[in-house]
């Protein structure tokens, strides 16, 4: 018997699904609530110059596997369940588009769905566009209430390293979500603005540049380094559990 390892079919698979999926998953048009979570420079530049060489066809093998493991996981959980797609009106009368994951009929709470290399014993606080997300969905669906699943794929990186599943209910202020609404406008407000490349007026997530298609090896560098993104949503303890889920 020989045994050799094929590489290239492994790849073909990997990219074959992925092709499905986007056709089972085309993406709206115009602006998305994902578009104003992050890099706001990553994205005005994706929108000018198209995707700086990181379209799924040059993305490492590596790095689909990863995406499709997340993918399959949403698709085993909410089978059965649909993706509600909505629209959230902003202070200045635009609309961004809203892709909730799940509700649970009849309710009007919004359900996210996450899967991540993250440790277990972090918190949503720590993972915070976890919650900018969910704001954003409640904001839409005029709810103060939001649930965030969270498979954290590697365990906790010490004792257990078996996947483990966390389900968090996140309570919101109306004050939070009014303020929260503001504070998308003004991004809403910057990625539009194709005379002005956001720089100095922008923050992103310190872990988004190590995947920048425009760092300094990409097409253009960022002028303002490593990110320093600080969460909006800050969590209260002494704050009492909901008991009206509408505003």
């Amino acid at each position: 018997m020989k045994l050799w390892e094929q590489p290239v079919i492994a790849e073909r698979l990997v990219r074959d699904a992925e092709e499905r999926r986007q056709k089972r998953q085309p993406r709206a048009p115009g602006i998305h609530a994902s578009d104003l979570l992050y890099c706001l420079r990553q994205r005005w530049l994706t929108r000018k110059y198209g995707l700086g060489g990181k379209e799924p066809d040059t993305l490492s093998t590596d790095t689909l596997t990863l995406f499709l493991t997340g993918h399959a996981f949403h698709a085993l959980l909410e089978e059965g369940q649909t993706e509600v797609e909505t629209q959230l009106v902003l202070p200045f009368g635009q609309s961004i588009t809203c892709t909730i994951d799940y509700l649970v009929p009849p309710d009007i709470t919004p359900w996210e769905v996450k899967s991540t290399r993250y440790s277990s014993a972090k918190t949503p606080e720590d993972i915070a566009q976890y919650i900018d997300q969910l704001g954003t969905y409640c904001l839409a669906r005029r709810s103060l209430r939001g649930y965030l699943v969270i498979l954290h794929l590697n365990g906790d990186y010490r004792e257990n390293r078996k996947p483990i599943l966390k389900v968090w209910e996140l309570n919101f202020t109306a004050d939070e979500l009014a303020g929260w609404a503001i504070e998308l406008q003004r991004r809403h407000d910057i990625l539009v603005d194709e005379s002005h490349i956001p720089d100095e007026d922008y923050e992103h997530y310190q872990w988004e540049c190590k995947y920048c298609p425009y760092g300094p090896e990409g097409t253009l560098e960022c002028p303002s380094g490593i990110g320093r993104m600080t969460p909006y949503f800050l969590v209260d303890d002494d704050m009492e559990p909901l008991e009206v889920v509408e505003l």
